[in-house]
């Protein structure tokens, strides 16, 4: 039996779980395969009708050799017995074939709604892409809202037959992926006593008023006796946060800020009077104070929740063999914490060891892990955090620590293999943890505006989230040059989070290049200083201290910055030049910067790389031949960085090239091998590896269309979209084809068809990528748009 997954998470599998990545990573083949499945199941499809829906431009002849290549790669890869025929001219799927859109619809006419949903993870074939099909594009949209539609009936129906308010919360939630403004399911929320019932997902709410109860912070506890424990005196701010959040209607303040906070004390002794000043600077109606003491292997701990005003209202005391009971005995106190709190639940939540993990080694790795993540100690807390999953590789909180770590520190792969970790395993989070990591997810996976509805829901039900908010900013800051908006939105969200927290060191960092972007220079300097004497010898450092120098065109600092620049790591010295190129509004000192810093790169990969970026600096200045010169001393050090970016460049229609020249480039590149090229080894080059066979064929399709050669560019398209898409890559390679397919078709004199392409589709790619790569900025793809608009 072979499982065909088209919602949501899609992938092809034997019963045994073994995936057919082949046939995923060929979007054209798999929609094929799908479309078979769903559009006719148990039903034989004409040869004729597949090849006028997925092959329409192309004559009888290549259409023909296009199915029959699919076809016999289908039949390969999931063998003779799964794709039938009958006679010459029809095909179809038997019924080792099972599909999750089938079973979906078939649960719904059974009338079991709920079986039906745990089919349904997502949308139809999301971020597929059939390059030249528009009319198996039409197809999909259709299905897309129609399968939609049933399963937001469906959860509406199950929130209306509910009568257990949890349960009537649960299918209302589930309700509002599908639609987050359904009226019908607000009201439902409304009454279901959920945190977000009143959410409208606003980009973020303006309101700086915090509600002081039922919001709770647990202190650091204080720790006697054996050195070894002296990981819960922050460590039992997680654990007790984390076993104590939503249950009932408390809420607990994030472990980050309530350290953060209690920094401002450091050294003072835990007290009561203490603890009031916290929780007042949290915002929070009550708190808990406590202590852990190891005497001859034993480990007692006490806790006492209060008032926000000092009062007590209930001590704990429990006492423990050793580590291996401490999951125990932190259940355990917080039952007893709980007694005293009216409104929460003192039984039937999810225990500490189903919250995080069974294993003790994986729990004490995941706190020192939170500790050197709070610190900024990033690829400390990537070691402590690959422990604790290597402990228990079912620990969602580690998995989604590790994605942030990882990411901290720009290895994007492994940051986003370890975000589908952490996102599979969501379901045994509380719901804010849970909803944290699923913005998360959304935020790595590219889905930037899916992740800001998702922060902005966080913080409007949580406005203490200091995590919440920050990311919130964060997600503005970075995906909002792609959509069109303006960096500075992100400003009052950090803004937000450097009130809850002032030493927020990336809340600072941020607002100072949002300074340095609208020219406030007295915002700047104090925001810089701030970052510097809270860690002046972070790796920010250097690229804050060149940002203010060059915005405020002080050449001697400039100098200065120069100098300390140059031996740093290649990271630094990338992100410091993005910095000035970016945000300080001086071309001119840009370039000096940039000359200096990558002629003295000490790889030949990084050097050309900064040629490459030096090139599109001259491009946006108007020089040219300066460009294209630039590019040709960066091929002799990366080829394959040179050639790509030359033929990007000599794509642009603005750009004064003459048709003998585009046609020129085109013909290096088809002689190109891509195969043979140098695999790359560094931050940013490294991404485009996978692709440069596909970087070669867009761009010889585009070089095509500019000479007015249309059939060779149709068969470039068809090239490009019957290469494998390797991981991570396919929003790239859909951005990719679908502008291929709107520069054949407005080159055919048909403009509206040609923006409908562009229109049914999205570029969404995580900044790290768009950032560092012009093809993954997807800045081609918006100009055709706006020529096609206009």
């Amino acid at each position: 039996m072979l499982e065909l997954r088209t919602l949501g998470e899609v992938d092809l599998r034997t019963a045994g779980g073994a995936e057919l990545r082949a046939v995923v990573q060929q979007p054209k083949r798999f929609a094929l395969l799908a479309y078979l499945a769903i559009a006719a199941p148990g039903r034989y499809v004409r040869r004729d009708t597949l090849l006028g829906l997925f092959w329409p431009e192309l004559d009888a002849e290549h259409a023909r050799g296009a199915l029959r290549r699919s076809l016999h790669f289908l039949r390969r890869a999931i063998g003779e017995e799964a794709l039938i025929g009958r006679g010459e001219e029809e095909v179809g799927l038997s019924e080792q074939l099972w599909c999750d859109a089938v079973a979906f619809r078939k649960a719904l006419d059974r009338g079991a709604p709920a079986e039906a949903l745990a089919h349904y993870r997502g949308d139809l074939l999301e971020g597929f892409y059939v390059a030249g099909a528009p009319d198996v594009e039409d197809w999909l949209d259709r299905e897309r809202r129609r399968l939609r539609d049933a399963a937001l009936d469906a959860a509406r129906s199950l929130a209306r037959s509910e009568s257990d308010p949890a349960k009537v919360r649960k299918w209302a939630l589930r309700a509002l992926e599908f639609d987050e403004d359904d009226a019908e399911t607000r009201e439902l929320l409304t009454h279901s006593s959920s945190p977000l019932a009143t959410s409208h997902f606003p980009r973020f709410p303006r309101s700086p008023d915090f509600p002081l109860s039922p919001l709770l912070a647990v202190c650091p506890f204080t720790v006697h006796g054996a050195p070894a424990l002296g990981f819960l005196g922050e460590g039992m701010v997680d654990l007790l946060s984390t076993r104590l959040d939503g249950a009932g209607a408390l809420r607990v303040v994030e472990p980050a800020l309530v350290l953060s906070m209690s920094e401002q004390e450091r050294g003072a002794p835990w007290s009561v009077e203490r603890g009031i000043r916290l929780a007042a600077r949290a915002g929070a109606g009550s708190f808990v104070l406590g202590s852990v003491l190891e005497t001859a292997g034993r480990i007692e701990v006490a806790a006492a929740l209060h008032q926000s005003d000092g009062t007590l209202v209930v001590r704990v005391q429990e006492r423990a063999a050793g580590e291996p009971a401490l999951f125990d005995l932190v259940d355990r106190l917080a039952v007893g914490l709980l007694t005293g709190w009216r409104g929460a639940k003192s039984d039937g939540s999810l225990g500490l060891a189903e919250l995080t993990t069974e294993s003790l080694p994986a729990l004490k790795a995941w706190l020192l892990g939170e500790q050197a993540f709070r610190l900024a100690r990033y690829l400390e807390s990537v070691g402590a955090f690959r422990r604790a999953t290597d402990a228990d590789p079912a620990f969602a909180l580690a998995w989604y620590r590790l994605a942030a770590a990882l990411a901290a520190v720009a290895l994007v792969e492994p940051a986003r293999a370890a975000s589908e970790e952490a996102y599979r395993r969501r379901e045994r989070l509380t719901e804010h943890d849970r909803l944290l990591l699923e913005a998360q997810h959304a935020w790595i996976t590219g889905q930037g505006g899916e992740a800001e509805r998702r922060y902005a829901a966080i913080v409007t039900a949580w406005p203490e989230s200091l995590e919440g908010w920050f990311l919130l900013g964060d997600v503005l800051f970075h995906s909002n040059p792609y959509r069109g908006r303006s960096i500075t939105e992100g400003r009052e969200p950090f803004e937000r989070a450097l009130a809850l927290d002032p030493a927020h060191q990336g809340a600072v960092i941020q607002l100072a290049r949002i300074a340095a972007l609208e020219g406030r220079s007295r915002d700047l300097d104090a925001l810089v200083q701030r970052a510097l004497s809270q860690s002046g010898a972070s790796d920010q450092a250097p690229g804050l201290r060149a940002l203010r120098a060059f915005a405020n065109h002080d050449q001697p600092a400039q100098a200065e910055a120069v100098r300390e620049l140059v031996s740093a790591r290649g990271l630094v010295i990338a992100r410091a030049f993005s910095d000035v190129a970016l945000y300080a509004g001086n071309p001119d000192g840009a370039e000096r910067l940039g000359r200096a810093l990558f002629a003295a790169a000490r790889s030949e990969e990084f050097r050309a790389f900064g040629l490459g970026t030096l090139a599109h600096l001259d491009l946006a200045r108007g020089r040219t031949i300066e460009a294209f010169d630039r590019l040709r001393e960066a091929e002799r050090l990366d080829p394959a960085w040179g050639i790509t970016t030359r033929g990007l460049f000599a794509t642009l229609p603005f750009l004064p090239l003459s048709s003998g020249e585009r046609a020129a480039i085109g013909e290096e590149l088809r002689a190109w091998d891509p195969s043979r090229a140098r695999p790359a080894v560094a931050v940013p080059l490294v991404f485009h590896n996978p692709i440069l066979c596909h970087l070669r064929l867009f761009l010889a399709g585009i070089l095509a269309v500019r000479i007015g050669q249309l059939d060779q560019a149709a068969l470039d398209a068809e090239a490009l979209a019957e290469e494998a898409v390797p991981s991570g890559a396919s929003a790239l390679l859909q951005h990719l084809s679908r502008t291929l397919d709107a520069e054949i078709l407005n080159a055919r004199g048909d403009p509206a068809a040609a923006l409908a392409v562009l229109e049914q589709g999205r570029l969404d790619v995580w900044f790290q990528f768009a950032v560092a790569s012009p093809f993954y900025a997807g800045t081609f793809e918006r100009f055709l748009r706006a020529e096609l608009l206009f």
